[in-house]
């Protein structure tokens, strides 16, 4: 069967395996590279979804079994998630899926929501990293992807996240050390960080986070320093890191130390 199909153009093998369900198609991919070829793209992704998630079908799914929307989209391959993201999540205004014992990485199509005010992934089995792609979906007011298995750095995408207010991290196996670009998010309210596997200190433009009204970060590996240096950083930064620092020490009981005073002058000893 393998070797007779390798002979048809693309588009009659496409159509053929177009009338196998989705959750089956992708095992045929292995018989030969024609197929491969032909069922690992886009073009192939919509014409499947198109014969079995129809509007009408969809919707009844959706509505007798929640988490269908939820499996279908993290279990998918890049091609199939982009396509079924653009057709049926676009214009969806919050996602939360607690509890779902999601497995997988965050796929690269969340970027594409761009009405997305409310993404909540916490308490799942979500690996991988967090997808730069995060960073274009610029609605998001608050974005929780806590108690996951989550691992790298933070990218620096999320810094274009102009309207977020909670940025809800901790308890995963994120590394590095964190990005300037966050102290791009002039509405955040809320950050939490906990338990993690970050390094160095705060990045100085954390200044500028003038709404920051909660901040947690314990064992989360971000380098901690003497209590001297927290106070002489309150003398010379902008009330905005002076806002900071009492946050932070209140979450270090003053232990915590912020990089940046050694462009800065004017410290008295």
């Amino acid at each position: 069967m393998s070797s007779s199909l390798g002979f048809l153009p693309t588009e009659v093998t496409q159509q053929i395996f177009a009338l196998i369900s989705p959750a089956a198609v992708l095992k045929y991919s292995r018989l030969n590279k024609h197929i491969n070829a032909s069922l690992t793209h886009r073009d192939f992704a919509a014409l499947n979804l198109t014969f079995f998630v129809r509007d009408d079908l969809y919707a009844a799914a959706i509505k007798t079994n929640p988490d269908f929307l939820a499996r279908l989209w993290f279990l998918f391959p890049d091609f199939y998630s982009q396509v079924y993201c653009e057709r049926f999540l676009k214009n969806v205004s919050v996602i939360s899926w607690m509890y779902k014992d999601l497995s997988h990485s965050i796929p690269q199509s969340v970027g594409c929501l761009g009405h997305l005010k409310v993404l909540k992934l916490t308490s799942n089995n979500l690996s991988g990293v967090i997808p730069q792609s995060l960073g274009n979906a610029t609605s998001l007011i608050a974005l929780d992807l806590s108690d996951n298995l989550l691992e790298g750095p933070i990218p620096s995408s999320l810094g274009s996240l102009a309207s977020l207010e909670r940025l809800l991290l901790q308890r995963n196996h994120l590394t590095g050390v964190l990005p300037a670009e966050l102290g791009n998010l002039s509405c955040l309210k809320v950050m939490y960080l906990t338990k993690n596997r970050f390094e160095g200190v705060l990045p100085p433009s954390f200044a500028r986070l003038l709404q920051l009204e909660d901040f947690r970060a314990d064992d989360s590996g971000l380098e901690v320093g003497g209590i001297e240096a927290n106070a002489r950083l309150m003398l010379v930064f902008s009330d905005g890191f002076k806002r900071l620092s009492a946050l932070l020490a209140r979450e270090f009981r003053g232990r915590v130390r912020i990089e940046g005073n050694e462009d800065h002058e004017g410290i008295e000893d």
